[in-house]
C-alpha cells in the first residue's frame, strides 16, 4: 500500500458506508464512518457527506461504489494536474477556537463543482495547528481490498437483523429533518506524523 503522510504533500481519509443504516438511494442520505487510520475509524462517530464531496464523488464516477462500501480521499497541498484531481480554494476561515474548544475550520469550494467542504486544522493546539493551505487538490479513490476486509471483519458493513421494507422503498417521502441527520464530515488538514490506514 502506498504511504501518504501529513508530513509530505499528500494525506488521506478513508470512509466506509455505515451498514447499520441499511440501504439508501442517494449520497445525500448516506451515513459514513471515517478515519485516517483504523483506530480513528473505530473511535469516531457517524457523519453525512458535505455537498462538495458529494459533487466530487459524482464527478469522479464513484457514486455506486461509495454507496456500496465507501471511498477514500487523497488530499494534496500542491497542485496536481493528473486526471481525477480537482482543485479547491479557501473561501472563509475560522481561525479562532470555537465553542467547546473546537479546532479552527476553513470552508473550501471548487469552481468545477457545486457545494463546499470544511477542513479542520489538526495538530497540537499548544504548539500551533498545522494550517490547511489556501488551495488543495482532492481526488476520490475506491477502497482497497485490505480496507474492505478490515471493515468486514469489524462489522462496519453489517446491516440490522430482521430488516423490514418500508413505504420509503416505493415512494419518495420527506427527507430526514436536520436535527435527525448526523453531523457533516469535516476533512482533516495536514498532519505532522506519517500514517497508513492499517498501521
Amino acid at each position: 500500500m502506498r504511504k501518504f503522510s501529513g508530513v509530505g504533500f499528500v494525506w488521506t481519509l478513508v470512509t466506509f458506508r455505515n451498514g447499520e443504516q441499511g440501504p439508501v438511494r442517494s449520497l445525500e442520505e448516506a451515513e459514513f464512518r471515517f478515519g485516517r487510520t483504523s483506530e480513528e475509524t473505530s473511535e469516531f462517530g457517524i457523519r453525512s457527506l458535505p455537498t462538495g464531496i458529494i459533487s466530487l464523488i459524482i464527478h469522479s464516477g464513484h457514486e455506486e461504489e461509495a454507496l456500496e462500501t465507501g471511498f477514500s480521499l487523497e488530499i494534496s497541498r500542491k497542485p496536481i494536474l493528473n486526471s481525477g484531481w480537482v482543485s479547491f480554494s479557501k473561501l472563509a476561515v475560522g481561525d479562532s477556537v470555537g465553542p467547546n474548544w473546537e479546532r479552527p475550520r476553513s470552508v473550501f469550494a471548487s469552481p468545477e463543482l457545486e457545494g463546499t467542504v470544511e477542513f479542520v486544522n489538526v495538530g497540537n493546539p499548544c504548539r500551533g495547528y498545522n494550517r490547511v493551505p489556501s488551495k488543495v487538490c482532492i481526488r476520490v479513490r475506491p477502497l482497497t481490498m485490505p480496507q474492505i476486509a478490515w471493515a468486514m471483519s469489524n462489522n462496519i458493513f453489517s446491516c440490522p437483523k430482521g430488516e423490514q421494507r418500508t413505504l420509503h422503498d416505493w415512494v419518495e417521502l420527506t427527507s430526514k429533518t436536520p436535527e435527525n441527520m448526523p453531523k457533516q464530515l469535516a476533512l482533516p488538514g495536514p498532519s505532522n506524523w506519517n500514517y497508513t490506514f492499517l498501521n
